[in-house]
């Protein structure tokens, strides 16, 4: 009993802790799942930024070099101009109206190598046409387009050019030269500041990484003084736009930022941390004070069986004397009768009361054992009857028996006597004066049933179960008077139990009905 309380304490408190741990991990998990959330969102937000300042350094290269693909076209001069007016510019084209590349000339045998090697990188797409539209637009009702971008890609990586539509149908452009291009976009962007003398970042530098990508995946600029481990995930990713949308920008972030507890959770953590030890202390407690409480009444039980069991013998000799005192005095002085018989009635209920305790004493160490035999149930009834009769008398309470088993079964006849005597004594006490106790046996196949009824108050339906339990008492008029100790209904379903069989409270109209069945 010990072990299942102790159980059962354990579980209610590691219950609730559990539940409350696993909920706090899980705000725990959510917390940082929202956090990341932030974080990717912040990180975007960053990049687009960036991307932003890079369009800016873009816009600006293409509104430089617009108004120089106006200026009249002179052959060669024109193509020396326009190279020696930018630093972006790596070669001029000129298109005819009808498709045709006129600038370099293909057919000529005075190309440069400049030129030449710029025939060799735009041939693919020259040969698919030249990417720069008719002039007309596709849906009715919009501008043609008459500039922009034409990017393509040839071994070495992606190739920039910037285009312009003539009036009289040709177009003028440009390539551009990529690592001008590239590095007048990286000094748009941010660098990371070290202290050459103490070897650390600046402080204001966060902790990040952002990393610039070619369509290849090489990297082209980094900067941030977080240097994430050889291939980490990402917090975010994002291609630039227009013609660098082949790039990408992608965002590393310190795992502390991330995987850290938010201080909230840290809290939260806390706190179950707190009520779990709290928790548990008080089930130590409690489970110290319940093992302190049952060796004390572990004594006082063993003390009481002891009291008890020394009480047999001078109960029995009290007993033997007053039979032989009540037949010395028989029809000789009927004052003297009855108070011989008041004293043997009650040495029979201490008896009954003593035996009881000892059966308890006997349930609580597991030691409670029967010893059946062969007999008939009808005798035995009927010589425990003859020891109530008096008792019964004395009340003017009528004793009924109507005896239905006279074959031998197997039983514990001690036991049997045990049994009917609380149910006799209980009938005794609270039934009343004047009420009409009826026994009543029969035999069911193999088993013996014994019913034991009254015409009393009765007990309400709702405690039928509850005065089985050790100690209970109906709270009423007619029990606060009655004396016991409220273990004989325990001890006689105890006892039917180990027949094989049970013992009942029988719902009747009026009055109490308690049925004994005995099992093989």
């Amino acid at each position: 009993m010990n072990r299942k309380l102790n159980a059962a304490l354990i579980l209610v408190v590691l219950a609730p802790v559990v539940l409350m741990g696993w909920l706090g991990l899980r705000s725990v998990r959510l917390e940082q799942v929202q956090t990341q959330a932030r974080l990717e969102d912040a990180a975007l937000r960053l990049l687009s930024r960036y991307d932003a300042d890079m369009q800016e350094v873009i816009h600006r290269i293409e509104q430089s070099i617009l108004p120089l693909l106006a200026t009249p076209l002179q052959d060669p001069e024109w193509q020396r101009t326009l190279v020696r007016s930018s630093r972006y510019i790596r070669q001029p084209f000129v298109f005819a109206a009808d498709g045709t590349l006129v600038v370099p000339d293909p057919e000529s045998a005075d190309l440069v190598e400049r030129e030449r090697y710029f025939l060799e990188r735009s041939a693919a797409w020259r040969r698919a046409g030249n990417g720069f539209g008719t002039g007309e637009s596709d849906k009715a009702g919009e501008e043609p387009v008459r500039r922009g971008w034409y990017t393509w890609f040839w071994e070495d990586g992606i190739q920039l050019a910037i285009w312009q539509r003539m009036e009289d149908g040709s177009v003028r452009g440009v390539e551009l030269d990529r690592y001008a291009l590239l590095a007048e976009v990286i000094a748009a962007l941010p660098h990371t500041r070290l202290d050459r003398q103490t070897g650390r970042y600046a402080a204001d530098d966060v902790a990040e990484h952002i990393a610039l990508r070619d369509p290849r995946g090489d990297l082209l600029y980094a900067w941030g003084s977080f240097l994430p481990a050889e291939g980490a995930t990402p917090w975010a990713m994002r291609a630039l736009s227009g013609p660098l949308a082949a790039w990408q920008l992608a965002y590393y972030g310190s795992p502390l930022a991330a995987d850290g507890i938010p201080p909230d959770a840290l809290g939260l953590l806390l706190v179950i941390l707190a009520v779990a030890i709290a928790m548990m202390a008080t089930a130590f407690i409690v489970i110290r004070e319940h093992r302190r409480a049952m060796r004390e009444a572990q004594q006082r039980v063993s003390f009481v069986n002891q009291v008890s069991h020394e009480l047999k013998t001078p109960l029995t000799n009290i007993r033997m004397y007053t039979e032989l005192l009540e037949q010395r005095i028989a029809g000789k002085d009927p004052k003297a009768e009855q108070y011989t018989g008041i004293l043997l009635s009650e040495s029979r209920r201490l008896g009954r009361m003593i035996h009881n305790v000892l059966s308890f004493g006997k349930q609580g160490r597991g030691t409670l054992r029967l010893h059946k035999t062969s007999g008939v149930l009808d005798e035995t009834i009927s010589d425990v009857l003859e020891h109530f009769r008096p008792a019964f008398d004395r009340k003017q309470m009528v004793l009924q028996f109507e005896p239905g088993c006279p074959d031998a079964i197997l039983f514990d006849r001690d036991a049997v006597e045990q049994v009917l005597g609380n149910l006799l004594g209980n009938a005794e006490k609270y039934a009343g004066e004047g009420a009409t106790v009826r026994v009543v046996t029969r035999k069911e196949q193999d088993h013996g049933v014994l019913d034991v009824a009254d015409d009393g108050p009765g007990i309400p339906p709702a405690f039928h179960e509850a005065v089985f339990k050790p100690f209970f008492r109906l709270d009423d008029r007619l029990t606060q008077q009655a004396s016991g100790a409220g273990i004989g209904l325990s001890i006689s379903r105890d006892l039917a139990r180990l027949h094989g069989g049970d013992l009942v409270l029988v719902p009747t109209a009026t009055g109490t009905c308690f049925r004994l069945t005995l099992g093989g």
